[in-house]
């Protein structure tokens, strides 16, 4: 394998990033007409579909947001787009929306340091007030972790709503509670003014106990009850089964009637998700279903854009031109009527920032402003149903045109050129700058970054080693593919950016890539082969034998010997281990007992046959046919008399006693 990189320039090819709404209707279908009637090449992707990394953007010479919140893209989007402006001089423009800008959340995201708006908008420009209550599942479920991470939920749903309370203005009330058999209050309401202090609040959750979801409601209701706000929301986060679940739908709409909406997220599969849903329902609230726990951080964020929909100001206006010749839209006449933006704040202390368009009330419609090597813009309207008589008009067409050339990444070829030498995982960087006579340019500040695959980046400062050469080093690179982008200025003048790519391999075998005749000749030398030259004229026999030298292969059968071995012993030891003697010696017990019992039996038959024979036969004088027979024998003591034996129903035993008795008698 090889790698390599290609890089190529085109011009005016745009990524259109937008999402359907609820009638399958493409938000920026007219948008894309005016840029295909310009000739550009145009992609258009889903937020889901976004590019993973700094090369897939590198690719497109502008980038539109069309009513993109910032959950819906993926994590690690906001410093994608960053380097995508600063560093590869990128266009980047905003469309507003319902879900747009800081109703959609991009609010104290990184991305809002470049955008020549501000988002938080100031007390006299937005008078709704918004009070939010966390009531956060803690019970003794909570505990377990979510699938195939370290973390458990617990700690997953703090750390999300913690990050949520970022989004929310200084001026919300906030209040947190944890609820498991009861309920407790972590945060009581109150502005949202030291917002890293509830944080660690937050974070600092535990779980134990059961689930009792309407005690924490109570409480949040309550809370909300004690104070003055325009919007009153709940966040419940829950997990399992609430105990007594057939008072919470009472408990819901008594909460939709006081005007407080229950916006709830049912995690995992153990989770009580008609109830829940249920509670949404009947409180006007948004229900939320969450599998994985993992993603809870962007269901936060959703609920909280729910909440946060009071930046959005619906209702016809005219547009007010601050600057009839923008650079940026060309001459502003006959500017017809909106229907709504986003409401954002305008940035009037950097002259960098223009503002064309505003609202009647002195809201930024239009902004701009050119930050390092790219350009960014944001429409705080949208190109869809706000827009409608845009669309019907000429000028939508104008406006959109001459809106998109100019944020688009300038076709200026740089100046500079970059040759890059690598030897295993390191590189040296030469950077090669001359004008458009062909002289070199000294006294540039050319740093260099280097982007990996995971979008990390590393900064090296380039250095001056002869007439219009700059030179540097790089170590430890990682595998992959690498960007690297030179950037030069001259008197803090940018120019356009150097891009340029390598590719690591990692393997040390394909650091020479040249041809090793000599080694090939000693391998087919040692293994009695061949040597084929290769040409046209000559046709090659690989699977002839001829002249091939006949050799002995001995194939060792000492790893069979030994599994064999391995296989006996395994038998051996298993017959050492079964009590075989102890089977024949039962055996022979019963063997000697079964004829014992037959011996016996047959001695009781013969005896009776006998005693039988003695009492039928007739009574016959004793002869005393002995001399000692007559002599009066001495008088013996009588024996003692033997101890009874003990009765026995073995039979042989019987026989036995049976035989003694006879012989006595």
């Amino acid at each position: 394998r090889a790698g390599a990189v290609t890089m190529t320039r085109s011009r005016g090819r745009v990524l259109v990033v937008s999402d359907t709404d609820e009638n399958g209707i493409d938000a920026s279908a007219e948008l894309q007409r005016v840029l295909n009637a310009a000739q550009w090449q145009i992609d258009t992707r889903v937020p889901s579909d976004f590019p993973q990394d700094l090369l897939g953007l590198e690719a497109y010479d502008l980038v539109v947001l069309v009513n993109i919140a910032r959950d819906m893209l993926p994590i690690d989007t906001d410093q994608q787009l960053i380097a995508y402006t600063q560093e590869l001089g990128g266009g980047l423009i905003f469309v507003g929306g319902p879900e747009a800008l800081g109703a959609g959340g991009w609010q104290s995201s990184d991305i809002e340091q470049i955008m020549p708006v501000k988002l938080e908008v100031a007390d006299d420009l937005i008078t709704p007030q918004v009070a939010v209550v966390f009531v956060l599942d803690s019970s003794g479920s909570m505990r377990n972790t979510a699938g195939g991470s370290l973390s458990s939920k617990q700690q997953i749903a703090n750390n999300a709503a913690a990050e949520a309370i970022g989004i929310l203005d200084t001026r919300d009330l906030v209040g947190v509670i944890a609820f498991s058999d009861h309920a407790r209050t972590i945060v009581p309401i109150e502005n949202n003014g030291e917002p890293e202090e509830i944080k660690n609040r937050i974070r600092s959750i535990g779980s134990g106990g059961g689930t009792h979801i309407g005690s924490g409601l109570v409480v949040a209701r309550d809370m909300l009850a004690s104070v003055e706000a325009n919007t009153k929301h709940i966040i419940l986060l829950s997990d399992g089964a609430s105990q007594q679940p057939e008072l919470l739908p009472e408990l819901a709409e008594e909460l939709g009637s006081l005007g407080i909406k229950v916006s709830t997220i049912a995690v995992g599969d153990e989770a009580d998700e008609d109830g829940m849903f249920e509670i949404a329902k009947r409180s006007k609230g948004v229900y939320y279903r969450v599998s994985n726990p993992a993603v809870l951080p962007r269901i936060f964020l959703k609920a909280i854009r729910v909440v946060r929909a009071p930046m959005i100001r619906e209702g016809r206006f005219s547009p007010v031109i601050g600057d009839s010749q923008s650079p940026a839209t060309g001459p502003l006449t006959g500017v017809p009527a909106l229907g709504g933006l986003v409401m954002t704040e305008a940035i009037e202390d950097d002259p960098r920032v223009l503002t064309p368009l505003v609202s009647d009330k002195g809201e930024p419609v239009l902004a701009y402003h050119q930050t390092e090597l790219g350009r960014v813009a944001v429409f705080a309207s949208d190109v869809s149903s706000w827009a409608s008589e845009w669309i019907s008009s000429p000028f939508f067409v104008r406006f959109w045109s001459t809106m998109s050339a100019w944020t688009m990444r300038t076709v200026d070829e740089a100046p500079g050129e970059l040759v890059i030498h690598v030897s295993g995982s390191n590189a040296e960087v030469e950077y090669t700058a001359v004008d458009e006579d062909g002289s070199p340019i000294d006294g540039l500040d050319v740093e260099l970054l280097l982007y990996d695959n995971a979008g990390q980046s590393k900064a090296l400062q380039l250095t001056q080693v002869g007439a219009g050469r700059y030179s540097g080093a790089t170590q430890s690179l990682t595998r992959g593919v690498h960007v690297l982008i030179a950037t030069a200025s001259k008197d803090g003048e940018p120019l356009p950016p150097t891009i340029a790519g390598l590719e690591i391999s990692g393997t040390a075998e394909y650091a020479n890539l040249s041809a090793d005749p000599e080694s090939l000749s000693r391998l087919a030398d040692r293994t009695g082969g061949r040597v084929f030259e290769l040409s046209a004229e000559q046709q090659v026999d690989l699977f002839s034998r001829e002249g091939l030298t006949v050799r002995r292969s001995l194939q060792p059968i000492w790893n069979v010997l030994i599994v064999i071995a391995f296989v006996l012993f395994l038998i051996d030891l298993a017959m050492r281990r079964v009590a075989f003697d102890r089977w024949v010696a039962q055996a022979r017990e019963d063997t000697i007992a079964a004829a014992r019992t037959i011996r016996g039996e047959q001695l009781q038959q013969a005896f009776a046959t006998r005693q039988q024979a003695r009492a039928s036969a007739p009574e016959t004088p004793d002869i005393d046919r002995s001399p000692m027979m007559r002599a009066k024998p001495e008088k013996k003591s009588e024996p003692e008399p033997k101890a009874e034996e003990p009765k026995s129903d073995n039979p042989l035993m019987a026989a036995k006693r049976r035989a003694r008795e006879q012989f006595d008698d």
